[in-house]
């Protein structure tokens, strides 16, 4: 039986042979479950390599470039966990090691593991192709997680998910006004790097917020958001090889989610893409799995996890995800392993002149809050060691079709607008009228002392809910293939940065679009 599998696979590599764009390195007794993603990824447009490891983590760099001066490889497929020193049944697949030369300083080992030198082919650091592990040991393993990213690409597409950003985030713990800084800059980055067409929601740590839930009901409002589903789940924190950061309330402190809490995922609305930007959560070099290991390893977890395995830094976190939103949103990448690849070239190499206004913002705020025992480049370049990805680099990003609007630029508050647009198919349709991203819709309570009392609790809730939901207005219709237009009343109270948007859900999948409208106040008659 193990020779037909050999034989499936040899079939598969050797139709790929001239011009491969994939390289996978995988283990034999794991090669038999690659033979319907391959054909998948085939039917993509994609072309296969597959060899055994061989050797050490300096030898299997040289196998892989090697490789690359045969094919013109543009993407990188480690099949298999590191190996474990006393096991003799699997192999596993060897990392590299390299000198933690600035967060050592912060409490980090002196070694990082990290796959980046995987997908360096010409030895300055900076990664040239896409890499991603998939860290498994086993055949049954690998063929559940494959067949659940087939199924991910195959599924229809489902706006109730897949044009959803949910972040949750720690504090700082860099003092009061530091931490206020960081949480208005971070709602700056996301105003202006999430487009209309996506909605996000952020849950907070911080009880002076309005997105902070009852942080007694924070844990649950964390696995909330990851169930539901998602194009991305965003983690930004404190982290461990196996929890996440707890809310810290004077005198005491609440759970966020931690290894305990697996029973509890149950992403089947939606697998997300989950990112951690934080310490140790993809720490997927040790005899235990990280939280990122284990959360990928289930069978409604996340399709894919994205973290540091290692100690990780406020500043080079940001710029990593000003780049990430980036290369999702606007420059549209269509893998993952491109969406990180460019992402982290984009980093280091990205000229001063050329920085977009939010990562010119985030290098104010790092001048003046970042240690000085390094430089900020150096701080950039360790971090492309200590981020990697743990999934398929192959995966799909899943975007809309685009749906053009048409509608007026500025209108005043209480008057009627019209919007138009072309319905490329029968659906139902959504037409929502929303403040700009970071833009509350009300007042929020200002939270000066901490009352540890359910009366003065039992307001957190409503204002986190109203906290995110961005809509002065909207309604559903259900329409047919054609041009079509309807009124918008804009309320009374709607008031500056806001957008039209619009999605259409039906059979044939979904589209999105958005168009920026500033509502100026009503006019006193």
């Amino acid at each position: 039986m193990r020779s037909i599998a050999f034989f499936t696979v040899a079939i598969l590599i050797s139709a790929a042979a001239p011009a491969a764009d994939t390289l996978v390195i995988c283990p034999e007794p794991l090669q038999q479950a690659l033979g319907s993603w391959i054909r998948h990824r085939q039917n993509q447009g994609h072309e296969f390599v597959v060899v055994a490891p061989a050797g050490d983590a300096k030898t299997l760099s040289r196998q892989i470039r090697l490789q690359a001066e045969i094919h013109p490889i543009r993407w990188l497929v480690l099949v298999g966990d590191t190996p474990v020193p006393e096991s003799t049944s699997f192999p596993g697949i060897p990392t590299h090691e390299v000198p933690a030369r600035v967060v050592v300083h912060y409490g980090s080992e002196p070694k990082i593991p990290t796959d980046n030198p995987f997908a360096d082919l010409d030895g300055d650091g900076i990664p040239d192709i896409s890499v991603g592990r998939i860290p498994v040991t086993n055949a049954a393993d690998l063929s559940r997680l494959l067949q659940r990213v087939v199924q991910y690409e195959k599924s229809r597409g489902n706006s109730r998910w897949q044009s959803q950003v949910h972040f949750i985030a720690g504090v700082g713990g860099f003092g009061l006004l530091a931490d206020k800084a960081i949480e208005t800059a971070t709602q700056q980055l996301l105003g202006a790097r999430i487009p209309g067409t996506y909605q996000s929601t952020m849950t907070y740590g911080s009880w002076r917020s309005p997105y902070c839930p009852d942080p007694r009901q924070f844990h649950r409002h964390t696995l909330e958001h990851l169930n539901r589903g998602s194009l991305f789940w965003v983690y930004l924190g404190h982290g461990s090889k196996q929890s996440l950061d707890r809310v810290v309330v004077p005198g005491k402190t609440y759970h966020i989610l931690n290894s305990g809490d697996l029973d509890k995922v149950d992403c089947r609305g939606g697998p997300p893409i989950a990112v951690f930007l934080a310490c140790y959560t993809a720490a997927y070099d040790g005899k235990e799995q990280s939280l990122g290991e284990q959360l990928l390893h289930l069978q409604h977890g996340p399709i894919a996890v994205y973290g540091g395995s290692r100690v990780t830094m406020p500043y080079a976190m940001a710029v990593m995800g000003e780049s990430l939103l980036r290369q999702v949103f606007d420059k549209r990448c269509q893998t993952l392993g491109e969406l990180i690849l460019h992402a982290k070239r984009e980093m280091v190499l990205q000229e001063p002149a050329n920085r977009s206004a939010q990562r010119r913002l985030i290098d104010v705020m790092a001048r003046t809050l970042s240690p000085s025992t390094h430089t900020l480049d150096s701080e950039l370049r360790e971090h492309l060691s200590l981020f990697n990805l743990l999934g398929d680099p192959l995966l799909r990003i899943p975007y809309p079709q685009p749906l053009a609007i048409t509608c007026p630029s500025s209108a005043e508050a209480g008057e009627t607008i019209t919007v138009h647009t072309s319905v490329p198919f029968t659906g139902r349709m959504r037409v929502e009228l929303n403040s700009h991203p970071g833009q509350l819709t009300f007042h929020p309570p200002q939270r000066t002392r901490y009352q540890d009392n359910d009366h003065w609790l039992a307001d957190f809730e409503g204002v986190y809910e109203r906290a995110n939901n961005p809509r002065w207005w909207d309604q559903q219709i259900r329409v047919r293939r054609s041009a079509w237009s309807i009124e918008i009343p804009l309320p009374a109270e709607a008031q500056g940065a806001c957008s039209v948007r619009i999605v259409l859900e039906g059979r044939d999948g979904w589209a999105a679009g958005a168009s920026p409208l500033y509502v100026r106040p009503m006019t006193n008659n």
